[in-house]
């Protein structure tokens, strides 16, 4: 990773760089997954989500941030486990977006692990997150790491 690129907590200010980023990442997992299809005003709902989790203190939105412009980010929440399961509480990360020309560097784990340090700050021990079945690389990158699978989603269309 270069020595100009900050990891920093994220900000208000950040989520339209965020939300650029997002896009851009979901475009691209359209390309492989047939089931996802992106809404006309996903840029916009995407927004107020990322705007809900800079402001909620369950939230952490992480940035990377190279000469003023955000070129990556993590996003994860703490949330309460159904009654019946343990632990009460787990981290979910929602999303992980690196822009192209930083990917392969070093930059996601960075992110992951200060997300994972405020998991830990926050009192969470376990981690989940989602992704999709045909994302051989994003399968390559969070095995790498240490997530295991643990459950199979899957689709019906009627």
């Amino acid at each position: 990773m270069s020595d100009t690129i900050r990891i920093r907590r994220g900000r208000s200010a950040d989520i339209d760089a965020v939300v650029e980023l997002w896009i851009a990442m979901m475009q691209d997992h359209e390309q492989f997954e047939p089931h996802l299809k992106l809404s006309p005003n996903a840029a916009q709902e995407y927004q107020h989500y990322a705007t809900y989790h800079v402001l909620n203190r369950d939230s952490s939105l992480v940035v990377a941030e190279d000469d003023r412009k955000i070129v990556g980010y993590c996003l994860a929440y703490r949330t309460k486990n159904l009654p019946m399961f343990l632990p009460e509480y787990y981290g979910y990360l929602s999303d992980l977006a690196i822009a192209p020309g930083y990917q392969r560097k070093g930059l996601g784990a960075s992110l992951l692990k200060r997300t994972l340090e405020w998991m830990r700050q926050n009192g969470v021990r376990n981690m989940q997150l989602q992704v999709y079945e045909r994302n051989a690389g994003g399968k390559k990158f969070w095995s790498a790491q240490g997530f295991d699978q643990y459950v199979r989603g899957m689709w019906l269309d009627l």
